[in-house]
C-alpha cells in the first residue's frame, strides 16, 4: 500500500500572528488549575495542555481529512515504513535547524521509563523497537532512522490496518518535539531550566503553583504570555471581567459552574476537528438517541448545534469515546446517561484497538470505526472568555488557544 500527500515546500511553520499590536504588552492567561508539567508527554489538564501546545509543535497536525503538516511537510506510508520529509524552513525556538535526528531522538523520548507517557507508549506501541525503549534497554527507537538531515523513517511491527489511524497518532500532543538540547541542559529540571521548545516560545519564569511567564521568538509577536492560576472558574471569570487576565480556555464540562450571565460571555472559536458518531447499523433494540438536545444541554448553548441530527442510533454495546477530546467525553456522558445503561462510555485512545463491544464511536476521526455508519454532528473548537482589551483569539488544529494569534483592540 502506498499512501503519498505532499504540500508545497514554502508552507509555514509554526503559529502565524494575526493582527498584532502597535506596542508591546502582557498577555495573562487565566487557569483553574496551576500546570504542574509542561511536558506535552505527560500534559493533562487544559492549562497543561495550552502551554505545551505553544511551547512545542507536533510533527502533523489534526484535520477532518485525517492530517495535515505541521513540523512535516509531507510524508509517505508504503507497507510497514512511514517517511516524514521535514519542511526545510523547520527551526527550533533557540533558532537551530529542526533535523531527522532530533526528531528520531523525540519519538524516543517518551517512552524512556523517566518519563513513561501512557498515551505516547499506546500510540507508538506499533513501532519496532517501542519495547526495548519502555522496558528501559535502549534510548533509542531502532525502528526509527534519519535517512538524511530532514527525512525520518517509521518501521512498524507490520502494515497498519490503517496507515491514517497512526498518522493521526502523530498529530496527538503527546508526541510533540521537544528537543533534546532541552533535557541536556537543563538535566532532571529541564522543564525548568533553559526551556526552549519547537514552537516559538521560551520559559522565561516558573513560579510553582502559582504562575508561567514566557517570550516569543516568533516574527511580528511583541507581546509575552503570563499563565496565571485563578483557582476556580468564579475567580477566573471575574478576573476576566475586570481585566486581570485577558483570556480564559474553559473546558465544556466547566460551563455546568457558569452563571447565565456568565455563560453570555463564553466565545466559541471553531477550529479544524469536526465531531463524529460511528455506528453499526442497528437492528432490533436500537438506542435512540436525541443527540441535539443532549448537545444543547450538555454546552448550554454556546456551540451552534442546529445542524446537527436530532437523532443518531446504535446497538446496545459500548460507546467508544475518544480520551483526549473533551467535546466527545462530555457529549458521551450525556448520552450514557441517557441510554440508562444501553450505551455504556468507554474512554478510548487513538491508536490502540477499540474496547470489546464496541457498537457506536464518538471523536473526531471518521476512520477509528470501520464498521459503523459515519454522521458529522459538531464543529470543534475551543471555549473562551476574554476581556474588554481583546477582540478575538485564535486556536490550533486541535482547539487549544494559540498565543500567537491573539488579537488586542488599539
Amino acid at each position: 500500500m502506498l499512501m503519498a500527500v505532499v504540500v508545497a515546500s514554502g508552507a509555514l511553520v509554526g503559529p502565524s500572528p494575526t493582527s498584532p499590536p502597535t506596542r508591546p504588552t502582557t498577555l495573562v492567561e487565566a487557569v483553574t488549575s496551576p500546570p504542574t508539567t509542561v511536558d506535552p508527554a505527560l500534559a493533562r489538564t487544559l492549562g497543561e495542555r495550552t502551554v505545551a501546545a505553544n511551547v512545542f509543535q507536533t510533527l502533523l497536525t489534526p484535520s477532518p481529512d485525517g492530517v495535515a503538516p505541521g513540523l512535516a511537510q509531507s510524508w509517505e506510508v508504503s507497507g510497514n515504513v512511514v517517511t516524514l520529509h521535514l519542511n526545510p524552513q523547520a527551526r527550533l525556538t533557540n533558532g537551530q535547524p529542526l533535523t531527522a535526528a532530533t526528531v528520531a531522538q523525540a519519538l524516543a523520548r517518551p517512552l524512556w521509563p523517566s518519563v513513561a507517557s501512557l498515551p505516547a507508549k499506546e500510540l507508538l506501541g506499533l513501532v519496532v523497537g517501542s519495547d526495548q525503549v519502555a522496558r528501559g534497554g535502549a534510548r533509542t527507537l531502532s525502528g526509527v532512522v534519519a535517512l538524511d538531515a530532514k527525512t525520518v523513517a517509521i518501521t512498524l511491527k507490520n502494515p497498519p490496518a490503517d496507515p491514517t489511524a497512526f498518522l493521526r497518532g502523530l498529530a496527538q500532543e503527546a508526541l510533540a518535539v521537544v528537543p533534546p538540547d532541552d533535557l541536556v541542559q537543563g538535566g532532571p529540571n529541564w522543564q525548568l531550566t533553559n526551556l526552549w521548545g519547537s514552537g516559538g516560545w521560551q520559559l522565561e519564569s516558573w513560579q510553582l503553583h502559582s504562575s508561567l511567564a514566557f517570550r516569543s521568538s516568533l516574527p511580528g509577536v511583541s507581546w509575552e504570555v503570563k499563565v496565571e492560576d485563578f483557582s476556580s472558574p468564579a475567580l477566573a471569570a471575574a478576573s476576566i471581567a475586570n481585566n486581570l487576565a485577558q483570556v480564559w480556555s474553559l473546558e465544556p464540562s466547566t460551563l455546568s459552574a457558569l452563571s447565565t450571565s456568565e455563560l453570555a460571555r463564553v466565545h466559541f472559536v471553531p477550529d479544524r476537528q469536526e465531531l463524529v458518531w460511528s455506528a453499526r447499523l442497528p437492528g432490533a433494540g436500537a438506542v435512540v438517541v436525541p443527540v441535539q438536545s443532549l448537545a444543547r444541554a450538555a454546552f448550554r448553548d454556546t456551540v451552534p448545534v442546529d445542524g446537527m441530527p436530532a437523532n443518531v442510533t446504535a446497538p446496545p454495546g459500548v460507546l467508544a469515546v475518544e480520551a483526549d477530546d473533551p467535546w466527545a467525553v462530555a457529549l458521551g456522558q450525556a448520552i450514557a446517561a441517557q441510554s440508562r445503561g444501553a450505551l455504556v462510555m468507554q474512554k478510548w485512545t487513538a491508536g490502540t484497538p477499540l474496547p470489546q463491544g464496541t457498537t457506536a464511536y464518538l471523536g473526531p476521526d471518521p476512520s477509528a470505526f470501520p464498521s459503523g455508519v459515519n454522521q458529522p454532528l459538531m464543529r470543534e473548537g475551543g471555549l473562551f472568555m476574554w476581556s474588554s482589551a481583546i477582540s478575538g483569539v485564535g486556536v490550533f488544529p486541535n482547539g487549544l488557544l494559540n498565543w500567537a494569534q491573539v488579537t488586542f483592540r488599539p
